[in-house]
């Protein structure tokens, strides 16, 4: 036998023994050549957290002290080194090849949660509690810290001496040593743990903060300020946040504490087993330290179950090696990928094949929506678990590999119909993706007005990008598809006449997907209806008994469409005050629209065009009054939107003020020209072609595009070229090729292009949309 080759060193550890290894003196140091610490808040910094918190979460649930649940952050990649800085400071210098971001982004986590811990501890009214829990909760905050401490600083001793190094540093500015005068530390990363050593020593009273006139010290203290505004989220009871928490993930219930494995990860349990039942019991009564003792758990976690592989090799050449061998191999099996062999072997032991079995049907029609995309596996299977969990349950799942992996494992239990439903409900929400959400053919339905404006909702919230509604949309398409259509369009006009009523109010999307979060989780609703069709339900008469339940069992109907109408206007009128087209009209007038949302805009300028004509009283603007629908004012349809002669958005007084006769009362406001009444939609090409002109200019233009003649645009063209416009020759045959453009008809009788016109004319269309949209909702 030929004995085995040995490269490189590898060893999977906690990230606290990562930090520690080399008998706790590890000293890592970024080569010259690596680029500067430039993750940001997001996606890579929230990103990371939300993998730990919702490791921690899952970690939380096993039940059992002993399962290996844990958030694996990937390899990094060192290599020993003989270098100047390894020989002066008397540890093991290790240049990173692979890992810099992460290991910096854990550091600075680190030193956010000694800088919250201690802070809480001072703040944390702990009265109510027993002597001995509280000493104990003083030693446990103490011994975290000094653990903590030691992911940020090296402690080495030398002739006899303890010497503090920082723990990460960048060659070429950074050199470790014992002495002031052989030491340098000129890295933002390398000063920022000196003069955090200096904090927890208690050297100085304050951490630091000197953030700097440069680029990386800008951004390396803009990423610590964020990491310590979401741990401080850690400590805030659900729905009780001050923070300025924008990560996603579960919170731990103060009444988990009690539980394992939970309890078993304090370290300074020195007592008999009485009195830490006693202490545990104490801690899991009482509210005002709920905070600090999630946040000692979530310290405990993260350096003992967040996991790395370390990888060591002899030199930078096979570091490089294994660092191509790592990114090259193809990417890891998707989390449904890892859920089919359950599946599969479920079947076969009930039924005794896997063919033909309900099971494999459902799966089919998952991965029949998963190969249309085989360039992107991962995020379409991401992006389907999202929404599956809030369907299924009302939950924000993760994004993370492991966290979804460990999602399908955890609810894939019950009875066998439980189990069939899972996977038949994780099709739905496939099939539902892939007919009427990733696709651009929506599947061809009868050709009835309705249907029109069917599909042209689900494409107006897809292109929107609101996904949050997918979990809602999903579940009334299930329940209504065969039985009664028209309830389910009923849905989905309400749910869209709901996105763009406070969309156009809001502006950007800040909210909405607490929202839509909310119509989903069960809890909204009374105690007879539902969204989710599973959910966690807890035993009353043994709390620490949870099961799943699903929804049928219970005879828990979905919310009628009346009811879910109701519950959007409620919404409205809570969180955005909107009561009634008075109060919509007012706060969507003063929005600069065009800044946020394309599509959204397209929407209001359809909707209000949809079986108006040009108001003969008032130029410029539109009426319904008299009016008779007809195929040329039917803009409300799924054909319409997708037409590339409404597809852009045209200013029609520029975005900023050209040399043309513009009124300046435009350009004083800032959002008056990039409110509604501004817009309107043009050709990509024709739109090009005009956008800086003048009104004069503009005028004639539109008006050779609305009119219905070849004769009149001829008219328009001569005219044009009399008035000293010169049009090129490309310009002239789009004209005279293009078909009618009706939507622009309104504009061609204004007179004088002003702020005034425009503040009326913003009115005029979010009223004709109001009055088309609001009985959607049943206003």
């Amino acid at each position: 036998m030929h004995p085995p080759v040995k490269v490189f060193e590898t060893e999977t550890d906690s990230f606290w023994g990562v930090m520690n290894s080399h008998n706790r003196a590890a000293g890592f140091r970024i080569p010259e050549y690596q680029r500067m610490y430039n993750w940001k808040p997001e996606p890579q910094i929230k990103r990371l957290l939300e993998d730990c918190l919702n490791g921690f979460f899952y970690f939380s649930r096993s039940g059992d002290d002993k399962v290996d649940k844990y958030t694996f952050l990937a390899t990094i990649i060192l290599v020993p080194e003989k270098s100047k800085d390894a020989s002066s400071f008397g540890g093991t210098s290790l240049s990173i090849v692979d890992g810099q971001q992460r290991l910096t982004t854990l550091m600075l986590t680190c030193c956010a949660l000694i800088q919250e811990l201690r802070s809480l501890l001072c703040r944390t009214d702990l009265g109510s509690l027993g002597q001995t829990t509280v000493q104990w909760i003083k030693e446990e905050v103490e011994h975290v810290c000094d653990e903590l401490f030691s992911c940020v600083i090296v402690q080495v001793p030398i002739r006899g001496q303890i010497f503090r190094f920082p723990r990460i540093v960048r060659a070429e500015k950074d050199y470790r040593a014992a002495t002031t005068r052989d030491s340098d530390y000129k890295s933002v990363v390398a000063g920022f743990q000196m003069n955090f050593s200096k904090f927890y020593t208690r050297a100085v009273p304050n951490p630091p903060n000197e953030k700097g006139d440069g680029v990386e010290e800008k951004l390396f203290f803009q990423n610590y300020d964020y990491i310590k505004e979401q741990i401080r989220g850690i400590c805030e009871e659900k729905g009780k946040s001050n923070s300025k928490r924008d990560i996603e993930y579960e919170q731990i219930p103060q009444k988990s504490f009690e539980k394992n494995p939970l309890r078993h990860l304090f370290k300074k349990f020195n007592a008999p087993e009485p009195d830490q039942n006693r202490i545990i019991s104490d801690i899991t009564k009482n509210s005002k330290s709920s905070g600090l003792i999630r946040l000692l758990l979530f310290s405990h976690y993260l350096m003992d179950r967040v996991i790395l592989t370390r990888v060591e090799t002899p030199d930078e050449a096979s570091a490089f090696d294994v660092f191509d061998a790592l990114n090259t191999t193809g990417e890891p099996l998707t989390a449904i990928e890892t859920f089919k062999p359950l599946v599969i072997r479920f079947e076969e032991n009930e039924i005794g094949r896997y063919q033909d079995s309900d099971s494999e049907i459902s799966f089919n029609k998952i991965e029949e929506y998963l190969k249309r995309y085989p360039e992107r596996q991962q995020t379409t299977t991401r992006d389907l678990l999202v929404t599956f969990a809030l369907y299924l349950e009302g939950r924000k799942l993760s994004r993370d590999l492991t966290s979804q992996r460990a999602y399908l494992r955890d609810i894939y239990k019950g009875s066998s119909k439980e189990k069939r439903n899972i996977v038949e409900s994780l099709a739905h929400v496939a099939e539902f993706r892939k007919n009427h959400w990733d696709s651009n053919s929506i599947p061809n339905l009868p050709a009835t007005q309705e249907n029109e404006i069917l599909k042209l909702c689900i494409k107006t919230i897809s292109d929107i990008k609101t996904s949050m509604t997918l979990p809602v949309l999903t579940r009334y398409w299930v329940e209504f598809k065969q039985k009664d259509p028209n309830k389910f369009i009923d849905v989905v006009k309400a749910v869209t006449a709901f996105l763009v009523l406070r969309r156009s109010v809001t502006g950007g999307t800040s909210g909405i997907d607490a929202d839509f979060r909310e119509i989903v989780k069960r809890d909204s609703w009374n105690d007879n209806v539902s969204i989710c069709i599973y959910y966690l339900y807890t035993d009353p008469n043994n709390p620490d008994k949870e099961y799943w339940v699903h929804d049928h069992s219970k005879s828990l109907p979905l919310p009628d469409p009346a009811d879910l109408k109701t519950k959007l206007r409620e919404i409205l009128d809570e969180r955005v005050d909107i009561r009634d087209k008075c109060t919509w009209v007012e706060k969507a007038a003063k929005q600069g629209l065009a800044k946020h949302s394309i599509a959204l805009c397209r929407f209001l300028l359809f909707a209000a065009s949809h079986n108006a004509e040009v108001d003969q009283k008032t130029p410029g603007l539109l009426t319904r009054d008299n009016v008779i629908p007809s195929a040329i004012n039917n803009f409300l349809s799924f054909e319409n939107w997708c037409d590339k002669n409404y597809a852009t958005i045209e200013h029609i007084a520029p975005q900023s003020q050209t040399g043309a006769n513009w009124d300046k009362a435009i350009y004083q406001n800032q959002y008056i020209r990039d409110t509604i009444g501004n817009l309107t939609l043009l050709p990509k090409k024709e739109n090009s072609m005009i956008s800086d002109s003048s009104w004069e200019k503009k005028k004639l233009f539109y008006a050779a595009l609305s009119s219905n003649s070849r004769e009149q645009r001829e008219d328009f063209l001569s005219e044009a070229k009399k008035g000293g416009f010169r049009i090129s020759k490309i310009s002239e045959d789009l004209i005279r090729s293009q078909v009618r453009l009706y939507m622009l008809s309104p504009l061609t009788e204004v007179k004088k292009w002003d702020g005034s016109l425009i503040r009326r004319r913003t009115r005029n269309i979010l009223e004709l949309v109001w009055d088309e949209i609001a009985p959607w909702l049943s206003y």
